[in-house]
């Protein structure tokens, strides 16, 4: 008997979005090392969420 694998989830038009601005968005909340600023990752996320909002 074969098992069947679950059935991956369709990625929502939002979540695409939102993965795509916070990529594009990363850089300018981080340091030169690589590491994130004071904040960085929230504030990025946070901006992220905005541009997908009117990016779907």
């Amino acid at each position: 008997v074969h098992e069947q694998k679950p059935k991956k989830r369709k990625k929502s038009k939002y979540h695409a979005a939102y993965g795509k601005a916070f990529k594009r968005l990363a850089p300018d909340y981080k340091l030169k090392s690589g590491a994130w600023k004071k904040n960085g990752f929230k504030r990025c996320a946070s901006a992220a969420r905005k541009q997908a909002k009117g990016m779907k």
